[in-house]
């Protein structure tokens, strides 16, 4: 549980002069059936007032006290306590150096997801108040600290363009412990967070997958969410799907299969299942979602899900990690993946929008150039009566490749093209078929 306290001129921070308390009644009083056991200094939170930051490089904040209660006996009228701790986000920008000095976006101090209150708090005040103590429940295990030296470095090194148009590869992440969803976070609080923010959890409750399916999120896998803002014409909006499961395998490529961005299809260590599926030694590791809403003038906000089992293994599930263990290879971390993923993504989605395809490239990736595949009758094909005619009934078709809006194209054997939408179709490869995704 999370309390927020005004600060006093006490020489002990951990005794407020008036605590504000957030639980599940929105009650601004501690009941009367509980007492605080222990009080502990966690840092600072957010506020979205506009009010001048206390030092540079913040941004505006109150002070923030976790504190440790347990129940009297005494007890008022059978109270019950809170059901369940206030979820909490801890916030760090990440800049190049040479735009480090930017203004920082202002964060609000609570978000709301799902009818839950999350608080904001400040990594770097956390950081120096709680260092070595993730067990204490403040800071995730995913390592905020590396993922920002690892992003700097990549960004600085490869200076992609991003969406905005602008060279830097400035980041806003809030990672949590456990959140329901990182998706939900990004939707529910769209408006009250920047372009570029993404949300990293290290368990999910609730992940989501395709088709309202839901994501297992583990420890150890790789679950995050992110914001964006790109322009692109709406007809390309399928292409956005195939640019973020291309990020992730392009970063994939570049940890675990020495960088051979060119190389043959043959010689990848991850490859692309269409629509958005992640292979990782013939077995799936991953995913991604995307969610788009219209902004209007021509402008989108994206926001891309991306859950991969990096390093959680178990007899369900294959893992990053597990292969690269087989193979006596040195595993990776969620931080350096995530650190990679990003500049790709604004590299990836820079150019739908500056040139409207990224085909060639998924092309390298992907599974199916040249594949039979049967289509079954309940496949979603593209609203054109002719191509609705050819694919009626079961069709055996050779893939040919993407459509400039997204499409997978196939050729039956009178030489017939078919075109299938990525969103309600799934494609299984062990049977070798495409029907309505479930």
């Amino acid at each position: 549980m999370l309390f927020l306290l005004k600060r006093t001129s006490a020489a002990v921070p951990g005794v407020p002069a008036k605590i504000f308390q957030r639980n599940h009644r929105g009650s601004s009083t501690l009941p009367s059936c509980w007492t605080a056991a222990r009080f502990q200094h966690v840092g600072k939170v957010f506020w979205g007032s506009g009010r001048a930051p206390e030092r540079k490089g913040s941004w505006g904040a109150a002070f923030a006290t976790r504190i440790t209660l347990r129940r009297s006996r005494e007890g008022r009228d059978g109270e019950a306590p809170p059901t369940h701790a206030m979820a909490t986000l801890v916030a760090h920008r990440v800049c190049p150096a040479a735009v480090a000095a930017a203004a920082a976006p202002r964060l609000p101090r609570e978000l709301q997801c799902g009818g839950e209150t999350i608080a904001v708090v400040d990594y770097d005040d956390v950081n120096a108040d709680d260092r070595g103590e993730r067990a204490s429940g403040l800071l995730p295990d995913f390592d905020i600290g590396a993922f920002a030296k690892r992003l700097v470095s990549e960004s600085e090194s490869s200076r992609t363009t991003t969406t905005s148009g602008s060279s830097d590869n400035a980041w806003t992440i809030l990672a949590a412990r456990q959140l329901v969803s990182t998706q939900n976070v990004l939707h529910d609080n769209a408006g009250a967070l920047p372009d570029r923010c993404v949300v990293v959890a290290d368990t999910q409750t609730q992940g989501k997958g395709r088709a309202g399916n839901t994501w297992i999120s583990p420890p150890g896998c790789l679950m995050c969410s992110v914001l964006c803002d790109i322009r692109v014409e709406g007809h390309k909006l399928p292409l956005l799907q195939y640019a973020t499961t291309l990020a992730v395998v392009q970063a994939l490529e570049a940890l675990c299969g020495g960088g051979n961005v060119g190389g043959e299809a043959a010689e990848k260590f991850a490859r692309i299942k269409w629509p958005n599926d992640i292979y990782v030694n013939g077995t799936k590791a991953g995913g991604v979602l995307c969610q788009t809403v219209y902004k209007g003038s021509g402008k989108f906000q994206l926001i891309a899900g991306i859950g991969l089992n990096v390093d959680n293994e178990t007899d369900a599930f294959l893992c990053v990690n597990q292969v690269l263990r087989s193979e006596k290879r040195a595993e990776i971390r969620r931080e350096d993946l995530l650190a990679l993923i990003l500049p790709r993504l604004t590299e990836c989605y820079s150019y739908i929008g500056r040139t409207g395809g990224i085909q060639d490239e998924y092309y390298r990736y992907w599974l199916h150039s040249g594949q039979k595949l049967t289509v079954k009758a309940d496949a979603t094909v593209k609203e054109d009566a002719s191509l609705a005619q050819e694919a009626a009934g079961e069709k055996v078709v050779t893939i040919r490749g993407l459509s400039r809006e997204g499409m997978l194209v196939g050729e039956d054997e009178a030489g017939r093209a078919i075109e299938l939408y990525p969103d309600g179709n799934s494609l299984d490869l062990m049977k070798g078929l495409i029907m309505r995704k479930q």
